[in-house]
């Protein structure tokens, strides 16, 4: 279940721990790559240097992390597109709550994704070795982050991996300039600090949740009613949150409030335009929790067509679902 679009994934992208904090970046544009220095090389060969004269994208990603989740089809795409031009993406697991079984839980989520999951794999592992020399070194606070390393092993990209493609395009065709990259990370600066002013908007959400989770039942559906009606009405983010998390099959929420789930999640796709794939996607789960399987049918065919190719699976499990209870 595709669940990128809702203000807990992108809480939940920004609460790192605490050895991924930084004061005074000593990793940035221009400065050679670090060595990946991992526990296990889940998928693909290791890369134990980088090679002159190819070209590499070191993502940092989690298990737990909606927007990670998200970003995987597109470093696919990406993948296939410059492989034969020298690209080879790796995308390195990080931040996991350790114990015996992390590993084995990684691999586990990356065997789920198969063959969309196109590319080297990596766990960081319970040092968090390669975090350190990364994550914590350029002062980064949230995941996933990309760094692209160009042909002469140097740091030409730090951010977000959706929005790398320009300056990977240059990287890898011989355009790009040290300053392109210096202002793509500027640009990644401002998304940054507006994604933790928008973690600040998004905390009556939050707390909305732990409500559920404390199977708070009564004081949820007050508390979500008041967001319905305050700051946050025409928030899509924050009203398909509120949907989800009363219909989410693995939060197992005993008493959801069906009647706020159905509101929540009709009124984000309103504000979307019943444009948002990940939306409908919500909006379908509450019309088959509700037993409206014809709706849920109808709305999860939307939300499939209106998927980007890479991300459309988990949509379809959805939609086969929901066609096996009709």
């Amino acid at each position: 279940m595709t669940r990128s679009f809702t203000a807990i994934g992108l809480l939940l992208a920004l609460a790192l721990p605490a050895h991924a904090q930084a004061t005074v970046p000593s990793l940035t544009i221009g400065q050679p790559a670090p060595p990946l220095a991992v526990e296990a090389w889940l998928k693909g060969g290791p890369v134990t240097a980088f090679e002159k004269g190819r070209v590499y994208v070191v993502e940092f990603w989690a298990t737990w992390c909606g927007p990670c989740r998200a970003s995987i089809p597109h470093l696919s795409e990406l993948q296939g597109k410059y492989r034969a031009k020298g690209l080879q993406v790796v995308g390195v697991d990080v931040f996991e709550k350790y114990d015996e079984g992390t590993q084995a839980k990684v691999r586990t989520f990356m065997e789920g994704f198969g063959p969309r999951m196109d590319y080297t794999v990596a766990y960081d592992g319970r040092t968090g070795a390669t975090a350190k020399a990364y994550m914590t070194a350029a002062d980064q606070h949230g995941i996933p982050t990309a760094f692209i390393v160009d042909r002469q092993g140097l740091v030409t990209f730090i951010g977000h991996p959706m929005a790398m493609d320009q300056v990977l395009a240059q990287v890898m065709d011989g355009t790009y300039t040290p300053a392109m990259g210096k202002a793509a990370l500027a640009a990644n600066e401002a998304e940054r600090q507006e994604m933790l002013a928008e973690q600040k908007r998004m905390e009556p959400v939050k707390a909305y949740v732990k409500l559920l989770a404390r199977k708070e039942y009564a004081a949820a559906s007050e508390a979500g009613r008041a967001l319905l009606a305050g700051d946050l009405k025409d928030n899509p983010a924050a009203l398909n949150a509120i949907a989800w998390s009363m219909v989410d099959p693995q939060a197992s929420v005993a008493k959801p409030d069906l009647d706020l789930a159905l509101k929540a999640g009709l009124h984000a796709c309103e504000v979307t335009g019943f444009k948002e794939p990940g939306i409908l996607d919500t909006l379908a789960r509450v019309y088959f929790v509700r037993g409206d399987q014809a709706q849920a049918i109808e709305t999860q065919k939307k939300a499939i067509r209106l998927a980007p190719a890479g991300e459309a699976a988990d949509l379809e499990a959805s939609l086969k679902e929901y066609l096996a209870a009709k």
